[in-house]
């Protein structure tokens, strides 16, 4: 995959997704929709997923994309269980989809937001009992935040996880003992589990169903997403995929159980996320259903936040996609043992998601740039801006960096701080991971490769953060 050097880690610390490399926001190309039957598809996909499952060690995989009001194509490839050779059926086979739950949770919440539930643009408080957001700044924590990961919470990375399912913890007795206000509210976006996680339980206070009950009627029942939920019923359970690590040999992984389900934790078959997709790509709408009404599908569907405008931003929930050249949406997902992406093209109104029993993204990434060359053979992936001149006085840009995605409190517990430096290079620009990028912008520098760096100053002219995508990169030394 197109990453960081070392900085592969931090950039997919807690999600699946490709970098972006585009440096800035693509334009509209045209759709070849002539491809878009099962026989070309098949034929397109069927090679490289083959390909990359056998470069990669992957045991079983399966692909769904959909066009229009219609699953366009599915199919399933290798095993869901390596050492009992059992194949991976393509409407049944279960798989772990991580991350990607975090969509299904922001479509909740914008459901709640359609009846009159709740508002945007209300502190999340006042739909709270005795548990509250930790009263750290003036400013409250809106619902919004919650979406766009901008509430500013401390990723403490620690107690997440339970040791079976006896052992999980309910959403507000969880939240009580792991909130903490790091930053102001709506001023940086760091990809933020527990904003998610309190956004559940929002919707458990508000509806006054459990998370997992709230998704069954509201979201899966609607979507005849049959065999989908954040628990396996006894009757499904023959159908998860096993998930996998590879050293040399298939290790199959423990099942991870968490304490973040509104997070993590539903589990899926890729036709049912077919359905999904097809509700998204369609106005909120599934057969003769509005799940979701139209404006809150093009809020999820919109850039509502940015770290800074030259990089992609996040819509509600869904991160904004430049990395294949044309403008979408995505959200990624990894377990233990299982790796998920989700991809949405919304003017052409097409859509895939992928999901495979092993912890990587080089599956997902080789699958979706291969049918995006296809279907948008204009499409351009890598632009390289021209290099401009600028005021010598780049040493204070010098320093180190570490991912904003640590814990702040305990630095030696949960997610830790990774770290590296930041060097101002004898042609005017910097290096950082040994590569020199130049300078595209007063603040914007950009490698050979496409990837674009870009840094915030405050009001004293003080670098504080890096940027490089959605990846945000805080200043720990000069």
């Amino acid at each position: 995959m197109r990453y960081l050097g070392s900085l592969t880690l931090l950039v997919v610390l807690v999600t699946v997704r490709p970098p972006s490399l585009q440096s800035q926001a693509p334009t509209s190309v045209p759709l070849n929709r002539a491809l878009l039957n099962p026989s070309s598809l098949d034929s397109l996909l069927r090679p490289v997923m083959i390909d990359k499952m056998a470069d990669r060690y992957v045991a079983g995989s399966a692909i769904v994309v959909v066009s229009g009001d219609r699953i366009a194509y599915q199919g399933g490839f290798g095993r869901r269980e390596v050492f009992r050779e059992v194949p991976v059926e393509v409407d049944r086979t279960i798989w772990r989809i991580g991350s990607v739950t975090k969509v299904l949770t922001g479509l909740a919440v914008m459901q709640l937001v359609d009846r009159g539930r709740l508002r945007l643009d209300a502190d999340v408080n006042q739909y709270l009992g005795a548990m509250k957001v930790p009263g750290t700044f003036p400013e409250p924590v809106q619902v919004r935040h919650l979406l766009t990961h901008t509430a500013g919470f401390d990723q403490l990375g620690s107690n997440r996880h339970a040791r079976n399912e006896r052992a999980i913890r309910p959403l507000g007795e969880w939240l009580a003992d792991n909130l903490v206000r790091l930053n102001p509210p709506g001023q940086l976006a760091v990809y933020d589990t527990y904003g998610i996680t309190l956004a559940g339980y929002l919707i458990e206070q508000v509806s006054g169903l459990s998370y997992e009950h709230y998704l069954q009627k509201n979201i899966f029942g609607p979507l005849n997403m049959q065999h989908s939920g954040t628990a396996v019923p006894p009757a499904l359970r023959a159908d998860v995929a096993v998930g996998y690590e590879f050293a040399g040999h298939w290790e199959a992984m423990p099942w991870e159980f968490m304490n973040t389900a509104p997070a993590s934790t539903v589990n899926a078959t890729v036709t049912d996320m077919g359905n999904l997709l097809v509700m998204l790509l369609n106005g909120g709408r599934f057969g003769d259903k509005q799940v979701l009404s139209v404006e809150a599908v093009r809020a999820m569907l919109t850039r509502q936040f940015s770290n800074d405008p030259q990089q992609p931003g996040y819509g509600y929930t869904f991160w904004e996609d430049w990395s294949f050249g044309i403008p979408a949406f995505s959200h990624g997902g990894s377990m233990t043992g299982f790796g998920s992406f989700l991809y949405l093209v919304p003017e052409h109104r097409l859509g895939v998601f992928i999901a495979y029993n092993q912890e990587s993204a080089a599956l997902a990434e080789a699958a979706v740039s291969r049918l995006v060359k296809a279907l948008f053979p204009e499409s351009s992936p890598l632009t390289l801006r021209p290099t401009i001149a600028g005021d010598s006085d780049l040493a204070r840009l010098a320093g180190t960096f570490a991912n904003a995605i640590h814990n702040h409190q305990d630095p030696l517990r949960g997610w830790r701080r990774r770290s590296f430096e930041v060097q101002v290079s004898d042609s005017g620009g910097v290096v950082f991971e040994g590569v020199a990028a130049r300078r595209v912008g007063p603040l914007a520098f950009q490698r050979p490769d496409g990837v674009l760096v870009t840094f915030r100053e405050d009001a004293q002219h003080r670098v504080t953060y890096m940027f490089v995508g959605q990846t945000v990169f805080e200043r720990i030394r000069q």
